[in-house]
């Protein structure tokens, strides 16, 4: 039999669905499943609660997106996350990943968030400053 099909025979449906859980973090499932194309809130519940069905595929596409290993979210057994481009070298959390989706989907809001940031940055540095004072 073929050594890749051997190595996940025996996987435990009921701890993938508790990893992919851990994953999604604080998103709502709904949130989660709208990063893949043809995945629903429904099939995430189905995931979560080990009950996997002919959308395995879509397996490949949650590690690819939230930069972790196959290996982990099969088995447990490895967690090598993927370097992402952002500067602190590691995978953005699910958040971030919201997020820069959002943003993506949405550019309208783009400026108005980035214009949001700097006010808040320009604030602390204000408050900074009259603290010197």
């Amino acid at each position: 039999m073929n050594k890749i099909f051997m190595k996940y025979t025996k996987l435990n449906f009921a701890d993938i669905g508790l990893r992919l859980k851990q994953l999604r973090g604080e998103l709502s499932q709904s949130d989660f499943a709208n990063f893949f194309d043809g995945m629903t809130q429904a099939d995430v519940s189905r995931f979560e609660k080990g009950k996997f069905n002919s959308k395995l595929n879509i397996l490949f596409n949650v590690c690819e997106r939230f930069g972790c290993d196959l290996d982990w979210l099969l088995t447990g057994k490895t967690h090598e996350e993927k370097k992402s481009n952002d500067k602190r070298g590691d995978r953005p959390d699910a958040e971030i990943a919201f997020i820069i989706d959002y943003l993506t989907r949405n550019p309208e809001d783009k400026l108005l968030i980035i214009q949001l940031i700097k006010s808040k940055i320009d604030i602390k540095k204000a408050a900074a400053e009259f603290q010197k004072i």
